[in-house]
């Protein structure tokens, strides 16, 4: 007998992805500042939650976050949408991204 995953289900999968997504970034944040597991790995990382505003994109948040002398905007936006389990570039107005900063 064959399983479908429906779309509740679907739905349900990402719920506990997003929300495992959401511990981990908490549980780093908590520590004051942690090792990162993707371009930024050499680097110390704070991790700040920010408020999404109309207008930001992520470039400018990579402009407004991101030290360019440790890392590129491209691989500062990776890390945020890896961060974030962001698969496009979409912000949503008065939704909370966490953000990296660079020590």
């Amino acid at each position: 007998m064959l399983h479908r995953i429906d779309g509740t289900g679907r739905v349900l999968r990402g719920i506990l992805l997003a929300g495992l997504v959401f511990l981990i970034v908490i549980c780093a944040a908590e520590r004051g500042s942690a090792a990162v597991a993707g371009p930024l790995s050499s680097a110390r990382v704070r991790y700040e939650s920010v408020k999404i505003t109309r207008g930001d994109t992520l470039e400018s948040i990579a402009d407004q976050y991101n030290d360019p002398s440790v890392s590129s905007d491209e691989l500062y936006i990776a890390e945020l949408k890896a961060v974030n389990g962001m698969r496009g570039e979409r912000l949503r107005p008065g939704c909370y991204l966490s953000v990296m900063r660079v020590n």
